[in-house]
């Protein structure tokens, strides 16, 4: 899969793509690599391994379509504080993370929205 942009999969009204798959799955991914013996067992195995990806973020666009529609509303105070905490945890610090969101394309914005999802 060459598409960088590509779309995997529409959700109702949400769409997701291949970048997002690539990324879901990226920590996966490099294990894989690092265990597999091959370059077919590693392709196969990646194969799997975005499957699963993309079956997830549907599932996941799935669940928060409904929890809209439900009318639930997660507090923007709440967000922030859970998106801080996971920033320092992961990124060490916001300028790296604009940096990795930058090089991948992505803006902090539709990070954040992400991250609001996945809560």
């Amino acid at each position: 899969m060459d598409l960088v942009n590509g779309i995997s999969a529409v959700v109702n009204d949400s769409v997701v793509t291949f970048m997002e798959v690539q990324m879901f799955s990226r920590r996966a991914l490099e294990t894989a690599a690092r265990r597999s013996r091959t370059q077919s067992e590693f392709d196969e195995e990646s194969l799997k391994l975005q499957k699963a990806a993309l079956e997830q973020l549907i599932d996941r666009r799935l669940i928060v379509q409904e929890y809209k529609s439900a009318g639930y509303n997660l507090p923007e105070s709440i967000v922030d504080d859970i998106l801080k905490k996971q920033v320092k945890r992961e990124y060490g610090d916001q300028v790296t993370l604009t940096k990795m969101l930058r090089q991948s394309g992505r803006t902090f914005e539709s990070f954040k929205q992400e991250e609001r999802d996945m809560l």
